[in-house]
């Protein structure tokens, strides 16, 4: 890559050589048929084609900055129109026609922001300029395709975001559930262990009220002919009886402690159907979201790629 230098004018340069009287008339124009700009990775490649191999002087001015190909019997009118480049370092390219000596020139301009190295060399029916890239900042369109880009993203994000807070809710949820389950089950374990207390303290009780009653009788069959024991027997009898109710009215309260165990059993299950089915729907809109981040990452992926190949 040639580096330029601050000199006014900086080179002059004849690709072929030619004897002066070969630029007259005798001399088919050649026309320039096309100019393109192509970005590559570390330059700027201006090509500008002919229909002949091009005989061309090349140089440079400074204040503003500009550089100029001279093309020898080069006709421009093909391409006439300015091209703005505009990428912080070429700002635009533009072309003059003009006769020296009678020899028609077709000139090209080609406007730098700043001193920034080139090379000119002929490559066939085109000259070919490079201009060194370091300088350069996104087109516009490249501008655009970037922020779309971002944009996509951003919304990724966004979705993304939404989604962890679904997550996060789902997960409240789940450790409420849990909570109420545990919750439920000490409230079971309680009230198991409080039955079983009212179980033994009914059984001890039956056993002894069996054991006070056979010694009733036993004292009731020794003192049968009194009429104090029959009294005492009597009295001994309704006692049992007493005993008896209480004994029965203890089962009754066993029963019901065990219907509300079993209710308390019940709706632990029904809870942790329910969290089972939150569990699945909240896994089911996830599985959605998520083949729907994917299918719209994969549009994002291929519209960069063609914003990338339309470049």
């Amino acid at each position: 890559m040639h580096r330029s230098t601050t000199g006014r004018i900086l080179l002059v340069l004849v690709l072929t050589a030619v004897p002066g009287w070969l630029l007259g008339g005798d001399r088919e124009a050649n026309p320039i048929q096309k100019i393109t700009v192509q970005e590559a990775a570390e330059e700027t490649v201006i090509r500008v084609s002919g229909r002949e191999t091009p005989t061309f002087t090349v140089f440079k001015l400074d204040d503003p900055v500009r550089l100029f190909v001279d093309v020898s019997l080069g006709d421009t009118s093909a391409v006439a129109d300015p091209i703005v480049v505009d990428n912080g370092v070429v700002e635009q390219i533009g072309t003059l026609q003009f006769k020296t000596g009678g020899v028609p020139v077709g000139r090209i301009i080609i406007g730098l922001r700043e001193e920034t190295p080139y090379d000119v060399r002929a490559e066939g029916n085109d000259i070919v300029i490079r201009v060194d890239g370091r300088g350069r900042r996104a087109t516009p369109g490249q501008a655009s395709a970037l922020a779309g880009e971002v944009e996509t993203v951003r919304q990724q994000l966004d979705r993304e975001r939404g989604l962890l807070a679904q997550i996060q809710e789902m997960r409240a949820r789940e450790q409420a559930l849990r909570e109420r389950e545990e919750e439920s089950r000490r409230e079971a374990e309680r009230l198991r262990a409080e039955a079983q207390a009212l179980k033994e303290q009914s059984a001890a009780e039956a056993e002894e009220a069996r054991k006070a009653a056979q010694a009733e009788q036993e004292r009731l069959q020794g003192l049968r002919a009194s009429a104090e024991e029959a009294e005492r027997q009597r009295k001994a009898l309704e006692e049992a009886r007493a005993r008896e109710a209480e004994r029965l009215a203890l089962l009754q309260r066993e029963k019901e402690i065990a219907a509300r165990e079993r209710e308390a059993l019940a709706a632990a299950a029904a809870a942790e159907r329910e969290k089972a089915r939150a569990m699945t729907v909240a896994a089911e809109k996830a599985l959605e979201r998520r083949r729907a981040e994917e299918e719209a990452a994969r549009k994002a992926e291929a519209n960069r790629k063609a914003a990338e190949a339309a470049l």
